[in-house]
């Protein structure tokens, strides 16, 4: 019987001595906002109309492919800052990052490459040449150039 109260008792001396140890990890948002803005370019890369591209887009729609039904998409949101920096991510996870570049403006709109920087994350359905649609202020479409390839609608967060 006195190893019944004994137990409890060593129990909760144990729980004591515990010493909680709180790891704190940098943020992955907090990174990807402090790659400086001058990191590939010294100065703007779109027009003054176009500034409010530098937002955070979430991902509601893929189209195109060879059903035009778009694709199961693996990433939920692209944030593009200045000058010409973007980040994608998934879950607040980012995925890869890297610059804009603007190859040519025609008929279809802005062409751009997405170059990333590090090894992409994602499914080879992103392919990073894009046509750069801003359908509003509150809606853009990266529209691939050619046949049987994904587009993706994305519109501003909120």
């Amino acid at each position: 019987m006195k190893t019944f109260y004994i137990f409890p008792i060593v129990i909760f001396l144990a729980l004591l001595s515990c010493k909680v140890e709180t790891v704190t990890t940098p943020s992955v948002l907090s990174a990807f906002d402090s790659i400086p803005k001058d990191k590939y370019y010294s100065s703007e890369l779109f027009n003054k109309d176009t500034l409010f591209i530098y937002n955070r887009w979430d991902l509601f729609k893929t189209s195109g492919g060879i059903t035009m039904n778009g694709c199961y998409p693996d990433y939920n949101y692209i944030k593009i800052k200045p000058y010409g920096i973007f980040g994608i991510f998934r879950n607040d996870s980012l995925l890869s990052s890297g610059k804009i570049t603007k190859s040519l403006y025609d008929k279809n709109g802005l062409l751009i490459n997405l170059i990333f920087e590090k090894d992409i994350k994602l499914s080879l359905r992103f392919d990073p040449e894009k046509y750069l649609h801003i359908l509003n202020h509150d809606t853009i479409l990266f529209d691939s150039p050619c046949c049987d390839r994904y587009n993706f609608h994305h519109s501003r967060a909120k």
